[in-house]
């Protein structure tokens, strides 16, 4: 999945935290500001939209994963 979170962290369609404390403070943000949501949203949006293919290779590496 690293090419997956790569493109949406890329895409500003996501935020890497590296602690619950930063987890909290970020959704704290994300609630005050529909703005920000809303920004977030439609870039993660836009960015798999660019990837028609995006849920067929999740699939394929989940079940990778899994066998």
């Amino acid at each position: 999945f690293t090419e997956h979170v790569e493109m949406l962290r890329a895409a500003g369609g996501l935020t890497v935290v590296r602690d619950a404390a930063e987890l909290a403070g970020w959704v704290d943000v994300l609630l005050r500001d529909p703005r920000q949501r809303q920004a977030m949203g439609e870039a993660a949006h836009a960015a798999v939209q660019r990837q028609e293919d995006l849920p067929h290779r999740t699939a394929a590496a989940l079940l990778e994963l899994m066998a």
